[in-house]
């Protein structure tokens, strides 16, 4: 370290430089010397590029000026650095590369962005679900996409439920829960919003063959699904949540099967608070693909009942009250007409008691 000296901050470069023999001082046994004169108490040596002077100490916004200019272009990364006056810390400002991603909009109607990397899981709809999720506190989820995942392609979000190749199925009700048309669904006296999920329902013998078509509604506690995907089970299969009805009709008497309109309303005394329409040209899947994965490892001696899933939803502001009237239409099918009931939360000691 003979030849060597403290380090030094440059006036030119704002970098900190270390001192080499040579650079116009002269050394003694007194002290250091810039050539002219030697420094006070306190004072530091200041390269200006071409000779060095004696300068007085940097204060300490200057030397954090100093080590934030040295960091605050990363030509590999991009990354920024600036000092915050305010809370004494660097604030580091790193990019992220953007994907837009389908069906998720913000209230201003443009489209969210966020990082093309692993998969998002959209754990609920509009602004009440979507709050768990960094970057859609402030957006609304278009679409029935709750509880479905977002998967980067290299190029674009897509539903990973959509487009991969196993569909959604669970299980939604034993035959003697099954409430028919005229009789009441229900919702649960815990769920603060609840909606029907009208579906056209196949008919499926033993061995496999669709034999006819019904309506289901799917009536489900939208904000227990939307708070954790491993919630489905109680926001979907309750007492009261599965209609069906009003007739099956054999699917060999159906005219127009992969266009059949189905519509759907809910009453509240005599006003409409919603109504909706699509039809089954907007099925994602063919009949003879959800059977084939219905019955993949299982059985079913008495045959089922396959509902195909909904293409309508209410919006966010929508939800089922008791007395709502909820009538679901299927062309070539009929109407599908129920009453809503609160599902007490001790509906099996009242149903014991009696």
């Amino acid at each position: 370290m003979a030849n060597r000296f403290p380090l030094i901050a440059n006036a030119i470069t704002r970098q900190l430089e270390e001192l080499k023999v040579g650079d116009n001082l002269n050394l003694s046994q007194s002290g250091i010397y810039d050539g002219t004169s030697s420094g006070t108490a306190g004072y530091v040596l200041t390269s200006t590029g071409s000779s060095i002077s004696w300068q007085a100490p940097l204060t300490t916004e200057q030397i954090q000026d100093i080590i934030g200019d040295m960091v605050s272009v990363n030509t590999e990364t991009n990354i920024s650095v600036t000092y915050d006056d305010a809370n004494a810390k660097l604030n580091f400002s790193v990019p992220i590369a953007t994907s837009t991603v389908p069906g998720v909009v913000k209230p201003d109607g443009t489209t969210l962005t966020i990082s093309p990397t692993g998969t998002l899981t959209v754990i609920g709809g509009g602004n009440q679900g979507a709050t768990n999720l960094d970057g859609l506190s402030d957006v609304t989820i278009g679409g029935a996409i709750v509880g479905q995942t977002l998967r980067y392609n290299g190029t674009q979000w897509i539903n990973a439920v959509y487009e991969a190749e196993r569909p959604e199925i669970f299980f939604k009700s034993i035959g003697n829960k099954v409430v028919a048309d005229q009789a009441n669904i229900g919702i649960r006296a815990d769920a603060a919003t609840s909606v029907p999920e009208p579906e056209v329902a196949i008919v499926i013998n033993r061995f496999r063959e669709i034999i006819g078509l019904t309506i289901c509604n799917d009536v489900t506690s939208r904000n227990i699904e939307g708070e954790n995907p491993l919630y489905l089970p109680q926001a979907k299969m309750y007492y009261g949540s599965c209609a069906l009805g009003p007739i099956i009709k054999p699917i060999w008497q159906i005219k127009n099967l992969s266009g059949l309109k189905i519509s759907a309303q809910i009453n509240r005394g005599k006003q409409i608070v919603w109504q909706a329409q699509t039809s089954l040209a907007s099925l994602n899947r063919k009949f003879e693909e959800l059977v084939e994965f219905l019955f993949r490892c299982q059985s079913f001696p008495n045959g089922a009942i396959l509902s195909t899933g909904t293409g309508i939803v209410p919006p966010m502001d929508i939800s089922l009250l008791p007395d709502d009237v909820v009538t679901i239409e299927v062309e070539e099918i009929g109407l599908l007409t129920n009453k809503v009931a609160q599902i007490p939360l001790d509906l099996n000691e009242r149903l014991s008691a009696k």
